[in-house]
């Protein structure tokens, strides 16, 4: 089993001494050579893995304690004291705030979520979570991603729960100033509203300020920023209300800071919002898809980062979109990768992937 890393470094995200900045080959992270991985996650700038045996690591940016301890980011990869004796069975990471889930089906954080304003709260009454806490009055979650400041939390029921900033709507609920302290309490995402819809989900994905939801019956539903069509609803306008993309057949979902990917059975991959730095691979065409459009066929697995995406097929990686910072890991040192290319390296067999805000992790056998 084998870690690799490529992309930026510039704040440790690879693990490695400063002389890697920017990684345009893929780099092993020797630490994990002798430990079997079960989750990664990648926040902006910082990522946890959970192995197998229960332990949890994390590195990278810890300005405001996202990493699960007190301490400075140059300590690197090391072990984070859950405060809980429960097995963890997901994790997720934000651009100041990590999570996990417990087999339970209780989540924890830790670090702070962030408005235009800065530091916007931990909760009601912390401005800094400083190692990991139990979210109160929250209870049968069975998964959970995370957004650049807001979390999306999957209950066993198929409902969606959320907290963290909303100044976009992202939560799935109004911006009301009076009370937007209170967005840091989870709240139940309404699903009333159209009783001929299905709301039961049982997946979720959050963008920067945009929010994903698949159902059990292969549709997609979108809500919260629209500056670049990410929402998929042929506007530019915000929405708190879920929007029925018309996509059917949809098998998974991916979101990257202003842009949405959708994978459909038999691996039709569809893009909307930003395509300013061609994070769909499409040469020419608009900076901005309002709408869902075809970009790519007979693809397995999707990931996005912040401004790229990286999609598999046949345990082949290919990317497209900002190359500024080695993003789509490849060797040709160009600021934009406007077709899906191949990452030449040979990873063995991929278990996974996961990309941040402007780098990759894989995880090979």
């Amino acid at each position: 089993m084998a870690l690799f890393g490529f992309g930026s470094n510039i704040m440790g995200q690879l693990a490695h001494s400063e002389e890697y900045i920017f990684v345009d080959k893929p780099i092993e992270i020797e630490f994990f050579r002798d430990r079997r991985i079960r989750k990664m996650a990648c926040g902006k700038m910082h990522v946890l893995v959970l192995c197998e045996n229960g332990e949890l690591y994390s590195w990278g940016v810890n300005d405001d304690y996202a990493l699960g301890r007190d301490g400075v980011d140059e300590e690197g990869i090391k072990k984070v004291e859950t405060n809980t004796r429960d097995e963890i069975v997901d994790i997720c990471a934000g651009a100041s705030y990590s999570a996990f889930l417990t087999k339970k089906g209780h989540v924890y954080l830790c670090g702070t979520f962030k408005s235009t304003n800065g530091v916007f709260g931990f909760s009601l009454n912390s401005k800094f979570g400083i190692g990991f806490r139990q979210v109160s009055n929250l209870k049968g979650i069975t998964s959970i991603d995370a957004g650049m400041n807001h979390i999306l939390m999957l209950s066993k029921t198929g409902d969606i729960w959320s907290m963290g900033a909303n100044e976009s709507y992202q939560l799935g609920r109004k911006h009301r100033i009076r009370r937007e302290k209170y967005v840091l309490i989870p709240m139940q995402i309404s699903s009333i509203r159209n009783k001929e819809e299905n709301y039961r989900f049982i997946r979720v994905a959050a963008g920067a300020y945009h929010s994903l939801g698949m159902n059990d019956g292969g549709e997609v539903f979108s809500w919260g920023s629209n500056c670049n069509g990410q929402l998929g609803n042929g506007t530019l306008e915000p929405g708190d209300l879920k929007y029925k993309l018309g996509i059917q057949n949809v098998v998974d979902v991916a979101c990257g800071y202003n842009h949405t990917l959708i994978m459909q059975k038999g691996g039709g991959i569809f893009g909307c919002g930003e395509n300013g730095q061609k994070q769909f691979g499409i040469c020419g065409g608009n900076k901005t898809l309002k709408k869902p459009t075809k970009i790519a066929d007979g693809f397995e697995r999707i990931r996005s980062g912040g401004d790229f995406i990286v999609v598999e097929k046949k345990n082949k990686l290919y990317a497209a979109g900002i190359n500024v910072e080695c993003e789509c890991g490849l060797e040709n040192r160009i600021e934009e990768v406007s077709k899906l290319t191949e990452i030449q390296f040979d990873f063995g067999r991929i278990i996974d992937y996961q990309c941040g805000g402007n780098y990759t992790l894989i995880y090979t056998e």
